[in-house]
C-alpha cells in the first residue's frame, strides 16, 4: 500500500486516479455514447445533477422529484444552470396523484413502504407522514418534456424502479445509458431483487458497465448498489486507465 493511503486509511479516506473513480467513468461513459439529455427520477435535492456538473458533464438534466421540501432544493440549485430543469412529480404506475411516504431521513421516502429489516437496519426509514404528489408515467413524462436527442435515464426511487419501468417501455427502447438503483434484498415492500433487474435489463438489451456501492449496513453487508448500464449496439469498451 502506498503510504499516502496507509496514512489516509486512519481517517478512512483513500487516494485514487480520478479516472479511475465511478464518478469519472459515470460521465465518460455518457461522452462516449454521446448522451445530450438525461432524465433524473429522483432528484432529491440535486446531488446527482451537482455531481455530474462538477465532472464535467453538459448536457440537458431533466430531474424529477416530488418530496416538496427537496424539490425546492433542488430547484434552487438549478437557479443559475439554464440547461437543468426540476420538476415536481413521481413517476410511477399511472397519471395523477399519488401519496408518498416520507421518511425520517428524506432520501428513504417512497412510493413502497419499507421493509421491517429496513427499519430495522436504519430508524430513519421509517414513515413518519404522508404527503400527496402528482404523478405520471416514464413514458408520458420523457414525450412531455424531451426531445429526439441521444438519451440517458437514471432512476433512483426507493425500491420503485420496476414499477416504474413497466411504465417506460418506449423510453427504455431508447434509452442508451440507463443507471439503476439495485438492492440485494428489497428494501421496501414489491421492491425487484438486484437479480430480478439485472436479467430484465439484459432482455432488453443492456450490459451492466460500472457498479458503484451505494450504501451500506453498520455491520459493512451492502444494502444498494448503484448499476450503470449501456445498450449494447451502442456500448463503447475505451480503455480507462
Amino acid at each position: 500500500m502506498h503510504p499516502v493511503n496507509r496514512a489516509l486509511r486512519r481517517v478512512d479516506l483513500h487516494l485514487a486516479r480520478w479516472r479511475t473513480t465511478v464518478r469519472a467513468r459515470r460521465v465518460m461513459l455518457l461522452a462516449s455514447l454521446s448522451i445530450s439529455q438525461l432524465v433524473d427520477v429522483g432528484a432529491n435535492e440535486g446531488q446527482y445533477a451537482l455531481d455530474l456538473r462538477e465532472c464535467g458533464y453538459r448536457g440537458r438534466i431533466i430531474s424529477c422529484e416530488p418530496l416538496l421540501a427537496a424539490y425546492e432544493v433542488a430547484v434552487a440549485a438549478a437557479r443559475s444552470d439554464p440547461d437543468w430543469t426540476v420538476h415536481r412529480i413521481a413517476l410511477g404506475s399511472h397519471d395523477g396523484e399519488v401519496e408518498l411516504g416520507v421518511s425520517g431521513f428524506n432520501q428513504y421516502s417512497s412510493l413502497l413502504p419499507p421493509t421491517s429489516e429496513m427499519a430495522a437496519t436504519d430508524t430513519r426509514a421509517a414513515t413518519i407522514r404522508k404527503e400527496r404528489v402528482p404523478v405520471a408515467t416514464l413514458d408520458e413524462f420523457v414525450a412531455d418534456n424531451c426531445d429526439s436527442s441521444p438519451l440517458g435515464l437514471k432512476i433512483d426511487a426507493q425500491g420503485a424502479e420496476w414499477m416504474i419501468l413497466d411504465q417506460g417501455a418506449a423510453v427504455l427502447d431508447r434509452a442508451r445509458f440507463v443507471e439503476l438503483e439495485l438492492s440485494p434484498e428489497p428494501l421496501y415492500e414489491g421492491e425487484a431483487t438486484m437479480t430480478e433487474m439485472l436479467a430484465r435489463m439484459d432482455a432488453a438489451s443492456f450490459t451492466l458497465e460500472l457498479v458503484e456501492n451505494d450504501s451500506m449496513a453498520l455491520h459493512g453487508k451492502t444494502l444498494q448498489v448503484n448499476g450503470l448500464f449501456v445498450r449494447r449496439q451502442a456500448a463503447t469498451h475505451q480503455s480507462i486507465v
